[in-house]
């Protein structure tokens, strides 16, 4: 099971399980006053290449487990596992090239996740993107469902997220993700597949709870939180706007809003990282 990372800002070396304290830090936070929580996100100064290996490191376990990671640097060489992970560019049924959009998204959802659970105490049971079959298709369901537990090792708050990585601000995306986190809420797709890949890694307790969660009481009825990143190669002006103007608004939703300059560039340097010995 991946661990609940506690905040680490006091930490004198930035590794995996801390870097992004040492790398984000909120601008403003605004309260429901428009029915959900704004929040915006920026890297503090001189931070990001301190925290570089450091999140190459994530990307890696968010899509590889242990073993296999062990196996590839030990039996093929480091900058094996780089082959492992959605590459930059694909070519489509028309023989043309282009970005890799999967590669962006898995990003920008390892930025998320990690967020939740370094900075909110969040677990994330599983891995999602351990389990992509296809290097160009996204995988479907929620990008991160993550758990807040309590003291005795039961679910207290569900965090559902939807992500959206882009190197311009673009509405539309903000409002697709809130049609999809209102999916979600209603009927999550993704609750299944992890309770079913915890069944496999003998955590038993915790799959039990999340059928029961969903399959009994009805997630609407159990303490859940909403969350959408907008994460944006530029400095969107009014990145909360598109939600303001929705006429209902999912319940406990927040907004994170996170600009990373030369976004393209800094996604190629994380992967080209994974490729290289620390």
């Amino acid at each position: 099971m991946s661990q609940t990372f506690e905040d680490n800002s006091m930490a004198s070396e930035i590794n995996r399980s801390n870097f992004d304290s040492h790398w984000l830090e909120y601008i403003s936070i605004s309260e429901h006053d428009e029915g959900f929580k704004k929040l915006k996100l920026k890297e503090k100064d001189d931070s990001r290449d301190s925290i570089k290996r450091a999140l190459s490191d994530a990307i890696i376990d968010h899509h590889m487990i242990a073993d296999e990671i062990e196996y590839y640097v030990e039996e093929l060489g480091y900058s094996s596992l780089a082959k492992r992970l959605p590459p930059k560019y694909i070519t489509t049924k028309k023989g043309k090239i282009k970005l890799n959009t999967v590669r962006i998204g898995s990003f920008g959802e390892v930025v998320a996740a990690e967020h939740l659970c370094q900075c909110y105490s969040c677990l994330m049971p599983i891995y999602k993107l351990r389990y992509g079959i296809n290097k160009k298709i996204a995988l479907p369901g929620e990008d991160i469902i993550v758990f807040k537990m309590d003291p005795d090792g039961k679910i207290k708050t569900i965090c559902l997220g939807e992500v959206k990585t882009s190197k311009a601000f673009a509405s539309d995306n903000v409002t697709k993700a809130h049609e999809q986190l209102n999916k979600s809420y209603v009927e999550p797709v993704a609750f299944e597949f992890i309770s079913q890949r915890l069944f496999e890694n003998n955590e038993a307790d915790l799959a039990k709870q999340i059928i029961q969660i969903v399959g009994k009481l009805g997630l609407k009825n159990f303490p859940t939180e909403n969350w959408i990143f907008i994460i944006t190669g530029n400095d969107p002006g009014a990145p909360f706007k598109p939600v303001s103007e929705l006429p209902l608004i999912v319940d406990d939703l927040h907004v994170v809003s996170l600009y990373l300059s030369d976004l393209h560039d800094f996604i190629d340097e994380i992967f080209k990282l994974v490729g290289k010995s620390p």
